[in-house]
């Protein structure tokens, strides 16, 4: 062990030079035609080593700053190349390059390797760049440059009146997203795969490159807490591998230290926590942790890992549901999340040190929930924002693809079923954990449905292969819930009732995702709006602009809402071959009778949905009254699509959706089928932040009077589905159930009289009191199912 005991120290600070080095400092901050004074900020490798390294016994007496700084560091990278929590042993190395050059993926991590080397980036939708001399790195790839100034110039600068102001020239996320260093993962990957060290310098020039352009406190790269650490998250993953190459040297690597102290340092005095923090307070946190475990060198590291893991832990209590949502209700910032708790116990496991159960716990949870509401081929259910984040990436399968996240899952928790669900995707959890890695034997989920009752989601599934067909439901809270003095909806989008569905294995109706934020307002609006989303929307008749957006809620600027919709408790029963999802909302109330939403879904497996719509006044209303009634659906792009009147043909390679809209009361719909229109920036699908390609996007609306009542058939086959019949049971004038024949099968769906009336008008539940749901074949009774007031208690008659 080259660690020398600590009673050196008095003998170490008696022999440093009080000088400071030219040479080293040059390297940090040369950039000497920026106007900033000297502050306690800038980076002085040699009293910084004297003052903050805890192991200043590795060095011989020498009174030469260059030769004390470049002897310390080689020493430092001795001993850091042998400690697990800093770096992959060389053996492990060697085992993992073996491991992946046997799988399918290592060519194309080399090409992306050299693509890094070669300055060519591609960020967030934007097309390949490749710069000929250094980067500028506060570029945003497309010839423009954004402010260069000291931290509060910047902030106050750019966040006066933004985005909407002479200094935002752009989306800001690309900048952003340029300095998180994402780029270093493939250099480290590829010089791991082929020992050439190349990659460790272009790791090298490129980190240099960064340091003279970016003082500390300086340009877009300073501005925010989360950017700053998710960089040291690349730094640190990457150096685990890079260490070990010539190309890193002593005198680097001191200034490396430096430069990421300084990083801790500006994240703890910037944590970004408030009375609604979000999922910047945790990568915060993740980061000043990683660098924290991995350097106990630094004389901060300690207090920062007890604070940080303090504040982390009170986190989880209040953002991380108990069902594993995290309260801001977004499928592609979840995923976010979760790998911030990933890097964490990474790093704690290279380290050996045991975190809280609470840390480990929430995120198994976490894992769990993204585990069911993937859709059956890997790819994420696109539900609410997506920016295009990700905090590490260890293989080539697309962003959407939660497989490798569920095998990585399994090997923390040892939970047999998210590697069932993971189907092999074994390379990050073997670039992260080992070579050896995974080692947990695959066992099919037992349950295929679920309903997340704190974060308001209902997944229904027909099994666990890869053809499974799958529904999710979103009747949850809008971001971080409704209060009324909480107007900011973060990243879950007004798209309360909203559904996405796959059929045998393809997505099919999709959730849009998100294509812009500050970079195109209106678009990221269309987004977020219920009308983009797979729900109903009402509004006032005869509105004046095709383009004018309607929603549940009333959007505000960025995140923000009002007279937010709020959703009422769903009702759930899940069984083989039927499961029932009930649920509401009131974000119509705006209008005139304070219309209230209800949807029902009765899924008979595999592959028939029956979703039954029903809006009704709960306040009076004048006998003229009338409003426009839409019900948009959003296609996966891959679909061909067919419309009519009466509904949908939508096919993806074999398989078959037919939708067929049957509308009661004697409202007739019109369709409008839009694609790529973008006037009213719909008909569109973001396969990623900026990557938005056109889809088909269908729009049934009808003039209405309260109630009304309108039902959607899905049905999904291998072949063309025949056009159901749907036949009205009315009594006393009003609607009291409804039969769906399709083929030989008949499906009676019987509820009482007050059906629509029977929820409270508050934000109780509704009831599904005395309904019959009955399942036929030629008249001969397959299934029968008698509901009660509480679907728990339904019981099923054969």
């Amino acid at each position: 062990m080259l660690r020398k005991t600590k009673n050196m120290a008095k003998f170490f600070l008696a022999h440093m030079p009080e000088g400071i080095s030219a040479r080293i400092r040059a390297a940090l901050q040369p950039d000497q035609t920026v106007n900033w004074a000297m502050t306690d900020h800038q980076v002085d490798p040699v009293s910084w080593a004297k003052k903050h390294l805890s192991t200043p016994g590795l060095i011989s007496d020498t009174r030469d700053e260059t030769v004390f700084l470049d002897e310390l560091g080689t020493q430092l990278l001795k001993l850091h190349r042998q400690e697990g929590r800093v770096a992959h042993p060389a053996s492990e190395l060697e085992k993992i390059r073996v491991r992946v050059a046997q799988g399918s993926n290592a060519k194309e991590i080399i090409k992306r390797a050299q693509q890094a080397v070669a300055k060519n980036f591609t960020v967030l939708g934007v097309g390949s760049y490749t710069f000929k001399g250094d980067v500028d790195w506060s570029t945003d790839l497309r010839g423009n440059v954004w402010l260069k100034a000291p931290y509060q110039e910047m902030r106050d600068k750019i966040y006066t009146d933004f985005p909407h102001n002479e200094y935002v020239i752009g989306d800001i996320k690309v900048p952003w997203d340029l300095n998180k260093h994402p780029h270093f993962f493939d250099l480290a990957m590829g010089y791991a795969l082929t020992d050439d060290d190349k990659y460790a310098a272009a790791f090298k020039n490129q980190l240099e490159s960064w340091w003279r352009q970016n003082p500390f406190y300086h340009n877009t790269c300073w501005m925010e807490p989360l950017i700053v650490a998710q960089r040291v998250i690349s730094w640190v993953f990457s150096m685990r591998f890079l260490i070990h190459s010539v190309s890193i040297d002593g005198a680097f690597y001191i200034s490396y230290l430096a430069s990421l102290y300084n990083h801790m340092q500006f994240i703890k005095d910037h944590y970004e926590l408030f009375d609604y923090s979000s999922n910047h307070l945790f990568g915060n946190l993740a980061g000043g942790l990683v660098a924290a475990l991995a350097y106990e060198e630094f004389d901060i590291s300690s207090s920062y890992r007890d604070q940080a893991l303090d504040i982390l832990g009170k986190q989880v209590d209040k953002q991380i549901y108990a069902d594993g949502v995290q309260y801001e209700q977004s499928v592609s910032y979840e995923r976010y999340v979760l790998e911030f708790f990933f890097a964490v116990m990474c790093a704690a496991r290279y380290a050996d040190i045991s975190l809280p159960d609470k840390i480990s716990d929430a995120a198994h949870r976490m894992t769990r929930f993204l585990m069911y509401i993937t859709s059956p081929n890997g790819q994420a259910n696109l539900i609410s924002d997506a920016d295009g984040a990700f905090v590490y990436k260890f293989d080539t399968l697309d962003i959407n693809d939660y497989r490798p996240h569920m095998v990585l899952g399994a090997c923390l928790f040892n939970d047999a079923e998210l590697a069932f669900v993971g189907q092999g995707c074994w390379e990050t959890a073997c670039w992260l954990l080992g070579s050896d890695y995974p080692k947990v034997e695959p066992a099919e989920p037992k349950h295929t449905s679920k309903y997340f009752q704190d974060g308001g989601y209902v997944v229904m599934r027909s099994s666990w292969g890869n053809t499974a067909s799958q529904l999710t439901f979103d009747c949850g809270n809008i971001g971080m819930g409704y209060t009324d003095d909480n107007l900011y909806g973060t990243h879950g989008n007004d798209d309360l009732l909203s559904i996405t569905l796959s059929a045998r294995g393809k997505q099919l109706l999709v959730d849009i995702g998100s294509g812009s934020y500050t970079g195109d307002v209106d678009l990221h609006d269309a987004f977020r709006c219920s009308q983009g989303h797979n729900t109903i929307s009402l509004s006032a008749p005869f509105k004046e602009s095709a383009a004018q957006v309607e929603s549940h809620s009333v959007l505000g600027p960025a995140w923000s809402l009002s007279q937010r919709a709020r959703p009422v408790k769903p009702r759930t029963f899940f069984s083989d071959d039927l499961d029932i999802a009930m649920a509401g909302h009131d974000g119509d109330r705006r209008f005139e009778g304070a219309p209230f939403h209800k949807r029902t879904i009765f899924y008979f497996k595999p592959d028939l949905w029956i979703i039954l719509d029903t809006v009704e006044a709960t306040k009076s209303l004048s006998a003229e009254s009338q409003l426009s009634w839409l019900s948009p659906l959003t296609f996966h792009p891959d679909c061909k699509v067919q419309a009519h009147e009466k509904g949908f043909l939508a096919q993806i390679d074999d398989v078959f959706l037919r939708g067929t809209l049957s509308a009661f009361d004697n409202a007739i719909p019109e369709v409008m089928e839009v694609r790529a229109d973008t006037e009213t920036k719909r008909g569109f699908y973001a396969l990623d932040y900026g990557k938005v390609v056109p889809a088909t996007w269908l729009d049934y609306s009808m003039t209405i009077k309260l109630p009304s009542n309108s039902v959607w058939i899905l049905q999904g086959a291998d072949e063309k589905p025949k056009q159901p019949e749907v036949i009205p049971f009315i009594k006393e004038g009003q609607l009291c159930g409804f039969q769906v024949i399709i083929s030989e099968y008949t499906y009676r769906i019987l509820f009482p009289p007050g059906y629509t009336k029977e929820y409270l008008l508050g934000h109780s539940a509704p009831s599904t009191a005395g309904t019959i749901v009955l399942q036929l074949k030629e008249e001969k009774q397959q299934g029968f199912w008698a509901l009660d007031h509480d679907l728990g208690k339904i019981e099923k008659m054969s």
